[in-house]
Parts: structure tokens; C-alpha cells; sequence
């Protein structure tokens, strides 16, 4: 069996990139898990794995997840609230984005019927501050067998 060269969730975290680079361009867009607070405008994306769609053998579920930290000033003092309107744009944003942008997406990737969002979550932790949004594709399985 030869080796292989791509995959689907490299390949679909490759084409989200390149699409966040081209959407925002003055944002730090990286592969990879990272946490924390960001002073800077950053965007991560990473695989949270893939999965079996129930009751369908031949579906796969890939899930990606998309975290995105708007620029930052200072913070708020501890006994005073972030207003979280910020965030609640971010994610209605890059929500947007992904909707726009998504026949691009998955056409640059092999298997990859479609994906959808699956949640959008905003951070208002100091710490974090931040929206991570998952998506679910739908996709072949390649593990198993077509005969």
C-alpha cells in the first residue's frame, strides 16, 4: 500500500488557513492548539479527531475546530465586566465567513462532502477571551472497506 502523501483533516485544516489568511489578513493564522489570552489578533485551527456517523458505516464525521482571538487592548478590571459585543461580532464574522467561503473549502479537499458548523461558543474569560467555532464535516470513510 503506498504511503500517503495527504489527508482529510490536514487537507481541510490547510484549506481553512488559506482562506482566514486571505479573510484577515493582519491576524497571526496557525495550525495547531493554543490557549490563552492573545494581545494580538490570532487564529488557530486544529482536528478534534473523526468519528463514524451513527447507523451510517460509509459517513465519516471529521471535526475542526477554529479558535480566533481578536485584537486586545487592556483588560477590564476584575470587578468589571467585558462588554462581550466584540466577541458576539467576531463569531458572527468568521460564522459568515465560513458560509461564504465554504464551496471553496470543500472543493479543495478530497472526501469531504460538506461541513457545517456544529457550535459557536464566545469566551468572555479574561484569560481567554475569545470564539471557538467547530465544525462537522461529512465526509468518506475511508476506514472502511468498499468492495
Amino acid at each position: 500500500m503506498p504511503l500517503v502523501s495527504s489527508n482529510l483533516l490536514s487537507d481541510w485544516a490547510k484549506a481553512l488557513v488559506s482562506e482566514l489568511r486571505t479573510a484577515y489578513p493582519n491576524a497571526n493564522v496557525t495550525r495547531g492548539r493554543r490557549t490563552g489570552v492573545s494581545r494580538e489578533q490570532r487564529i488557530t485551527v486544529f482536528s478534534d479527531g473523526i468519528k463514524e456517523l451513527a447507523g451510517r458505516v460509509v459517513v465519516a464525521n471529521p471535526v475542526m475546530v477554529i479558535r480566533y482571538w481578536p485584537a486586545r487592548g487592556d483588560l477590564p478590571a476584575e470587578d468589571s465586566p467585558a462588554d462581550p459585543t466584540e466577541l458576539e461580532q467576531a463569531a458572527y464574522d468568521l460564522a459568515r465567513l465560513l458560509e461564504a467561503r465554504q464551496t471553496q473549502i470543500e472543493r479543495a479537499v478530497t472526501d469531504l462532502w460538506y461541513f457545517r458548523p456544529e457550535s459557536a461558543v464566545i469566551d468572555e474569560d479574561p484569560e481567554e477571551w475569545g470564539v471557538e467555532i467547530r465544525l462537522v464535516g461529512f465526509a468518506k470513510n475511508v476506514a472502511v472497506s468498499y468492495a
